[in-house]
């Protein structure tokens, strides 16, 4: 999986593994350290910042494997956390500065632990770290290109289906089949087609904004049920051409304004995607009806949307949320998008995400936010 570009010698693993030993018992104060002078640094994008664990968990892998002599261990975890880091979208630079900071936050005890072999513990690290470097570069790269070519094929694939449509009714328009009922046919083809073709661009375009880690919710006060109901109005016709029963707490549309509001400190427009999202994947599947339920549930807000569709497999269940996941079993098509959208919507909104399913019984999805804090009645 990896290969290093600057060989360690068998005396310089000696004295890493030296260095890793005596450094070891002051690896809670070197992960404080780092974390300390991460944050210093990203100051201004404070998003990016990694929870204070990774950088402990980093330190003791460190330590552990090097001063064990497991280096041919520690370059593979490198390596699959170069992948980890590019699904993930974290920042390269950040991610070369975070290195280079935690061998500063090292540098302090390396001068009390080896006051005569300082240079050469500097220069022995700095060698390790140009073969970290290499390797997490390798791995991080490797991944943004496999999911590049993941795209472009998501693209072509789905995209390729309605442009067919477009083309066969424009050439069956030019071949002159004029009779007013089949033009009319070819035209709600073509615009059914254009349809599909532009979804598909905004769910990309959506997602692409999401993945970036640079999209910021902006926040209002909102009634959750209004929002529930306007987004699931608009999946109606669709409901209706297959047959589909759709409820929102447990009644049909003509009640939905009658529902008892539930307020919230929300994202609008992306609260609003991830129900449309979830209850498009719902009405794909089910056989009979759909239900959207919004609920509060202590300091939470839950909604859920449930099928009575064919239900996921259990191997399948935790891979539903993953980018471009697209079920083996489903033969519904899709672009694997909407449900990642989803994940990242919940954790804008520090959020939580879940599916409960059982094979022939169904699924529900499910979606966790933060209630708002009570606030004096509006009148």
């Amino acid at each position: 999986m990896f290969s290093v570009i600057l060989p360690l010698t068998s005396s310089q693993k000696a004295f890493l593994r030296e260095i890793a030993q005596k450094v070891t018992p002051f690896e809670e104060q070197i992960a404080a350290d780092w974390a300390t002078a991460y944050r210093q640094a990203f100051r201004e994008e404070r998003e990016s910042q990694p929870p204070a664990d990774r950088f402990k968990k980093q330190v003791r892998l460190f330590l552990t494997s090097l001063s064990e002599g497991n280096f041919e261990d520690y370059f593979e975890r490198i390596a699959r956390a170069g992948f980890e880091l590019a699904q993930n979208r974290v920042s390269y630079e950040g991610l070369i500065l975070s290195f280079h900071l935690y061998e500063e936050a090292a540098t302090p005890h390396l001068h009390r632990l080896f006051p005569a072999r300082f240079g050469e513990a500097i220069s022995i690290l700095d060698h390790l770290y140009h073969n970290v470097i290499a390797i997490l570069a390798r791995a991080y790269f490797s991944e943004l290109e496999h999911e590049r070519e993941k795209v472009i094929h998501i693209v072509a694939h789905d995209l390729r289906i309605p442009l067919t449509g477009i083309l066969l009714g424009a050439q069956a328009i030019a071949r002159g089949e004029s009779a007013p009922q089949r033009q009319r046919e070819l035209a709600e083809m073509i615009t059914r087609a254009g349809k599909s073709m532009s979804e598909l661009i905004d769910r990309m375009l959506e997602y692409g904004k999401l993945k970036s880690g640079k999209f910021t919710p902006r926040l209002e006060r909102l009634d959750l049920i209004d929002l529930a109901a306007e987004t699931a109005q608009v999946h109606l016709p669709v409901a209706a051409a297959r047959r589909l029963a759709v409820k929102l707490n447990g009644v049909f549309p003509e009640s939905w304004n009658s529902l008892a509001p539930i307020w919230i400190k929300a994202d609008r427009q992306l609260i609003s995607r991830a129900i449309g999202n979830y209850l498009s994947n719902a009405i794909k599947y089910a056989s009979a009806q759909v239900e959207l339920v919004v609920s509060e549930k202590g300091d939470q807000v839950e909604i859920s949307v449930q099928d009575d569709g064919p239900g996921i497999a259990p191997d399948q269940r935790c891979r539903v949320f993953e980018d471009y996941y697209v079920s083996p079993e489903k033969s519904k098509g899709g672009t694997g998008l909407g449900l990642p959208s989803v994940r990242m919507i919940a954790e804008l909104h520090g959020g939580k995400y879940d599916v409960q399913s059982q094979p022939q019984q169904g699924s529900t999805f499910i979606l966790k936010l933060p209630r708002e804090k009570p606030q004096a009645k509006i009148a």
